[in-house]
């Protein structure tokens, strides 16, 4: 007898693929750790599509043209303030993000 647990089938897994109304089924009986990976694919979609609507609204209510280093930075601090468990705290930026 073997002392490892038999690998699930490729039909069975749940990857970056995986339709999300699809994860829910594939999760029976595999176990908490499945779990939390499929959360973390749908938390995670969830916050690129947020940062995405922020770019657009962002875009659409002002003048502001963002170049690609800008809007990616808009959008890493987003997510940091939005996933991290301690309060945010102001920071006044005299800088640019280019010397």
């Amino acid at each position: 007898m073997s002392a490892h647990a038999p690998s699930p089938s490729p039909s069975s897994t749940i990857n970056v693929h995986t339709r999300v109304e699809d994860r829910p089924a594939l999760l029976v009986g595999s176990g908490y750790a499945a779990v939390l990976i499929a959360l973390v694919f749908v938390v995670g979609a969830g916050l690129i599509a947020y940062g995405a609507f922020s770019l657009e609204k962002l875009k659409e209510t002002t003048d502001i043209d963002l170049d690609p280093e800008r809007k990616a930075a808009m959008v890493s601090n987003l997510l940091v303030v939005l996933v991290s468990d301690k309060d945010a705290t102001p920071v006044v930026n005299t800088g640019t993000l280019y010397a």
